[in-house]
């Protein structure tokens, strides 16, 4: 099994998921805790959070929270609906 420590800086996302998926380990770089890899909605809501890669010890270890390819048309439709009122105002 593969054990890999993130790095947010350097590390392809692509790449850890690929990893996560073929059931290795990818650890937090501060205290090696095995980190929660958050890839759906299902799972996210399971640990009442957005879907991301988060450390279980501690957030300001590892919080990275990305958005799904299934609700990014929504959120850009509503964000361009918010620009639109701002503008009339």
């Amino acid at each position: 099994m593969i054990s890999i420590i993130y790095k947010t800086n350097t590390d392809d996302l692509e790449e850890i998921l690929e990893v996560h998926q073929q059931g290795g380990k990818i650890l937090c770089p501060l205290c090696n805790s095995d980190l929660l890899i958050l890839d759906s909605y299902a799972s996210a809501s399971a640990h009442q959070k957005r879907p991301g890669i988060y450390c279980p010890a501690s957030d300001e270890h590892v919080n990275c929270t990305f958005l799904l390819a299934d609700r990014h048309d929504e959120v850009w439709r509503r964000f361009e609906e918010r620009m639109q009122k701002h503008r009339e105002l």
